[in-house]
Parts: C-alpha cells; structure tokens; sequence
C-alpha cells in the first residue's frame, strides 16, 4: 500500500462555551438520599463556577440520581430502569423510560460509540439505539458515584481514588490516582478547557450545602487541589463532552488508497478523532464533502481544509502513482462425501493481508474457510484491500457416495404369527437412501426400510444399495424357525360335572416368570386357573413378556354324566353270585363317604367309608346275620360340593 506524509495547521476558531458547562444530580435530603432529586446547570466562569437550578422531570420514576449526557439530550439511571430527556431552556423535557438494566446499577456515562456505560459489582453497556444490554466483565473496584471518558480511556471514581478502567477486561482495572476516601469524591466530569484539551474535576462532598471541586491531571496522574466550590450537595455530574470528545478538529490519520485502475486514480479517507461539532473538508482542487472521503484523485500533493463552526485545520498529504495487483492466488479443495460437506480455501503468495474473497454478496477474509458446501459450481471474487477485483475463480465439488455399511442384523419371530419371522437389517445414518432387497423361499422384495416380515424359515439373500450409487454390500441370512424354541406348558383340566363347572390350568414349566396367558383378550400370570368354565373349546395364547405370541394352546372341555349315590331296597347273600351284597350303584360319585348299617334293635352290624365298599349279610365276627329289615346311613359330600345325608332300610333274603 502507499506511504504518506500529512502537515496539521491549526486555525484559531471560537471557543464552544456550552463545552464548559456540566449538569449535576442533587438530593433534596442531604440526608435523605433516596428522596427527591434536582439537577443544576453549572458553568465554568473566569469568576468561578455558577449555578442554576433547572425545572426537573415530575414523578418518582424520575429521580436522578446517576446522570451522563450527550449532543442529544440528558441520561439517567434510576434502579431498573434507563430514562432520557432533553433540555430546553433551563428545563427537561420529553422525560421517559428507554431501557430496563440490571438493579443496582450507578456510575452512569456514555461513550462515542453511543452506548452507556454503568456499574455495580459488574460493569454494564446498553445500547441507546437498541436497547440491547451486555455485561463487560465483573469490576475489581466498586464506584461511588461517577465514571467519564478521557482521551477515549474510561475512568470512575472509587473510595481509592480514580480508577483506570479495561472495557475489555474490567478485573484488570488499576488504580491511576490514588486519593484519600476522606475526599468523598461522588461525582466526576469532563470539561473542554480550550479547543483540543479537556479537563477532568472531581466533585467532593463537604456538607450538604457545599461541594467541592478538585482538578485531576489524568496525563500525570495527579490531584491539583481545589479549584471551585458549589452551594449544592451533589450526586452524580455529566456533560457534553463526557464521551471524551473535543471541541475543536484534531486529525486521526489520513488513508489512501488506490483505485481499481490507472483510470480510476486514489482515494483518500480522512479521519478525525471524536469532535462535537459537523466539520466541512475541503480540497486543495475545490471539492467539498462532510465524508473526508475524496475519490480519483491523481498522483501528487494535497491540502485539505476541515472546518466547524468553533476550529479550522488543514493538513497535507500525497498521493503515488497506481500500480497494478497481479497476486498468485491458489486454492484447495475437499469435495462432499457422502454426510461430509465439502470446503474451499483460499491462498494469495507471499501473504493474504488485505486481500479478501467475495462469495455471493458477502466479503470475507482471503485466508477464511468456506465450508458446509454441497456439489456444484461455485464463483468466488478475489479483492485487494481496495475492494477492486484481481482474481476470479469458477470451482466444481463432486460428490462422492456413501460406502454401504451394514451395522446389524437380527432375527426375531412374528409377534402375532407362530412359524413365521422377522429380519431387521441397520445401517448408520447417511444423506441418501438405503434400498434393501430380500430373496429366496418364493420372496422378492426391495424396500427401504430394511425391515422384512411374514418370512418362512430357511435361507435368504440380502443386498443393501444407496441411491448416491456406492459399492452395494451382500449377505445370506437364514432364518430360524421360533417355533421350534416354544415353552412347554403343562395343561390339567377338570370337565364340567353335574352343576360344577370345569377347570383348566396351564403352567409353563421352563421359565414361567418369562411368559404370561392371554385368554379372551386378557392376560393372566403363566400358572392361573381358569375356572368356572362351561363345555366346549377354548384357545390360549403363551406371550413372551414384550406381547408376542410363543404360543397357542386349544382345550376342550366335555361335560361328564351326573351319578347320585343310590343304594338297592334289597339283596339275598346266598352265594349264587347274584345281588349277593349290599353296597351304592356302582355309578354314584362322592366324596367323604361313609355308610353305617344298624339292626331293628338300633345295633350297629356294618360300617365302611368306601364308596365302593360292601355289606356280605355277615356280622363282625363273620356269622350271617338273620332274614330282617336293618336300616342304614350315608353321609357323603355330592358332586356339588353339598354335604348330604341319606337314610334307607334294606331287607337281607336269604
């Protein structure tokens, strides 16, 4: 880039009295600070420091209590909230609310780059144009009171003294001048004593009708004493210079740069450090702007002329002759592959300083990274620092496919279906489409999911494809046959009988606790009874714990003949093999039988508590007993579980 000498003549202008001038938050309660607030207008005079009392915004939402100001109006913060207004006259007007900050927040001031700056235990910045707020950091020093801008430096008074605070890092603030804390220094302003120069005071509370005001040497860190006093308590102070801008004109840097080509010529920008009022530049060759910004400009010597309303300054610089910008540019490349977007990068020879690459219509650094590209054909711009085009470049990334990974295979049976399975085919997650194709025992089946049902036991061919056209990946699967792996459950019935009804019980004798019954759309634990069941078929189903059918299972029940306990009227043991004992039909069914048989005396002759026992004729000692009439008992429990009792005789016939 080009070298170049500038020469500053300064002009004397007229001084801005408002520049001298500060406004200062006061209490109404020495006393009482969280009462009401007024705010003084106070100039710097060769007679000393004057006051006047302005006409302050109403209400407790507008208590001053930490203030900072700028060309547009008055700022202050008041426990959440920021507020503005503007002064006219010797009043504030158009009082209101603009931003809500964090509570506890003091030490308010506002810098060139529009943003107020405030602290409690961190220091704070809102935009006043946006609202947006963004904590700096947390502070080593705690305010107590003020901060304002010096030579584009931020300093805050504290019980140490002035503290020199980091924006960017604000633990790393330092103490510049240490002062006593007797001082009782709340506020601090910036005022413009002379066109160029501005002047930090300090404001110490003496009484509640008297501050004080010190002159603090920033350059040289240093108190200078007292230099003014004000019949007022004072809180807080601001002024319009407070961002540390000056009156006057003072040059930042003059830099040219050269046009797109010889034709075009240079372009000058002219900078000023932060000023109050508008400046006008003029060129030595007539032009005028309010940029500083001069365009097609011819090799040689300049003078340009910057003038406000308060300054005049006027300063040399040069300009050389064009000279092409032929940099060797390179590249390199990584194409998309498969998930992986693909990037470019871009190299200037010897250094990428200055040089930027435009892409679309956005500019960046010649060194940056463009990644996340698909393929396709993408135009890239190379440009110099001026911003003219050196280099173009047309660049084509190719795809490359996926590989075809197979992470996993499995086999399960159908949940619903005994004999018939299911094949899970997984592969990782890629940016195209897996097609899987199923053959053998009468299947043919693409789709792509990977999921096969309703297969047959026994061998199949897997091939997995992907839409981007990668090198497919095969596999012969067989499939087991579940049914082969069902439990064995154990099935005990009891058929309905007379009025009972019948029973059925199933017991999965391997691993029960792995199963469960389902029964008419039920599920039972593996050993429950199903009772009070009429004839007929039933069906049950064996789950596995997930639902899945392991089993089907179908019963019949038939209903069995009812048989009463009866006993014959008559019986003749006389040894010729026909009806020679007494005893219950051979059909009946009981249960806790037991028949006793007595004589016409009441004697017992014969007892047993078998159904099927009998009575020969004979008595215990096995002598027959005589033709007659004997009586009998049964007591028994019938087939429906009722205790009965019945009474008969019997005639013995010999």
């Amino acid at each position: 880039m080009k070298k170049y000498l500038f020469l500053l003549l300064c002009v004397p202008g007229i001084f801005k009295v408002s520049a001298q001038s500060f406004y200062a938050s006061s209490a109404s309660d020495y006393y009482f600070p969280g009462g009401d607030t007024r705010v003084y207008r106070i100039t710097k005079t060769p007679a000393g420091f004057s006051t006047e009392l302005l006409t302050a915004c109403a209400g407790p939402a507008y208590k001053l209590l930490s203030i900072a100001m700028d060309a547009t109006g008055l700022y202050w913060v008041n426990g959440y909230q920021v507020g503005k207004a503007e002064i006219s006259g010797n009043s504030l007007v158009n009082c209101r609310q603009i931003a809500t900050v964090p509570g506890g927040s003091a030490a308010l001031t506002i810098g060139t780059d529009n943003k107020l700056y405030y602290s409690a235990a961190i220091l704070t910045t809102t935009d006043v144009s946006t609202g947006q707020t963004r904590n700096l950091g947390p502070m080593t020093y705690q305010p107590t009171g003020d901060m304002t801008f010096y030579e584009g430096e931020l300093y805050m008074t504290a019980r140490e003294g002035v503290i020199k605070i980091d924006i960017n890092d604000p633990a790393n603030s330092t103490l510049h001048i240490p002062l006593p804390a007797s001082l009782n220094m709340y506020g601090m302003v910036t005022l413009a004593t002379s066109l160029h120069k501005n002047t930090v005071y300090g404001l110490c509370a003496v009484s509640a009708t008297q501050t004080d005001i010190i002159e603090l040497d920033i350059d040289n860190r240093i108190n200078k004493g007292v230099v003014g006093s004000l019949p007022i308590n004072v809180l807080d102070a601001a002024s319009i210079v407070e961002d540390g801008s000056i009156v006057g004109i003072q040059l930042d840097k003059v830099k040219i740069r050269q046009g797109c080509d010889a034709a075009s010529g240079s372009i000058a920008e002219i900078s000023l450090k932060p000023h109050l009022e508008p400046v006008t530049f003029t060129l030595d060759n007539g032009t005028t702007n309010t940029t500083g910004i001069f365009t097609g400009l011819e090799p040689g010597t300049y003078s340009v002329t910057m003038k406000s309303a308060s300054d005049e300054q006027t300063a040399a610089f040069s300009v050389q002759g064009y000279i092409a910008d032929q940099p060797t540019v390179s590249y390199t490349t990584h194409d998309p592959a498969c998930a992986a977007k693909g990037d470019v990068r871009f190299s200037v020879a010897g250094t990428s300083s200055g040089y930027q690459v435009m892409f679309g219509s956005d500019v960046f650094p010649a060194a940056h990274l463009f990644e996340g590209l698909g393929a396709g054909k993408y135009h890239f711009v190379i440009l110099n620092a001026a911003g003219c085009i050196v280099k173009e470049a047309d660049i084509v990334l190719k795809y490359k496919p996926c590989d075809v990974v197979i992470s996993d295979i499995s086999t399960s049976a159908e949940c619903d279906i005994i004999g018939r399975d299911v094949l899970r085919v997984n592969c990782p997650p890629i940016p195209e489409t897996y097609l899987y194709t199923l053959t053998g025992q009468a299947t043919n089946t693409t789709n792509s999911t990977g999921v096969f049902g309703m297969l047959s036991p026994g061998t199949y061919q897997l091939t997995v494809n992907t839409s981007g056209g990668g090198t497919p990946q095969s596999r012969t699967i067989s499939m087991p046959d579940f049914s082969l792996t069902k439990p064995v459950t154990r099935v005990s019935i009891t058929n309905p009988l007379c009025e009972l009804p019948g029973k059925i019980s199933l017991a999965v004798e391997t691993g029960a606790a792995l199963y469960d019954i389902r029964f008419n759309g039920r599920i039972y634990p593996s050993d429950h009874v199903f009772s009070d069941l009429e004839a007929g078929d039933y069906q049950f189903e064996v789950l596995r714990k997930n639902g899945c059918i392991a089993d089907k299972i179908d019963v019949a029940l038939v209903a069995e003949r009812c048989s009463p306990v009866s006993f014959p009227s008559a019986f003749t043991p006389n040894g010729d093999g026909v009806n020679d004992l007494f005893r219950a039909k051979p059909e009946s069914t009981a249960s806790n039988f037991r028949l006793r048989i007595f004589d016409k005396w009441g004697a017992l002759v014969f007892s047993t508590t078998d159904l099927h026992g009998n009575w020969d004729g004979n008595n215990a000692r096995g002598r027959p007993m005589p033709v007659s009439t004997y009586y009998w008992i049964a007591t028994f429990i019938s087939l429906e579980n009722k205790q009965v009792i019945q009474k008969g005789a019997v005639t013995l016939v010999r």
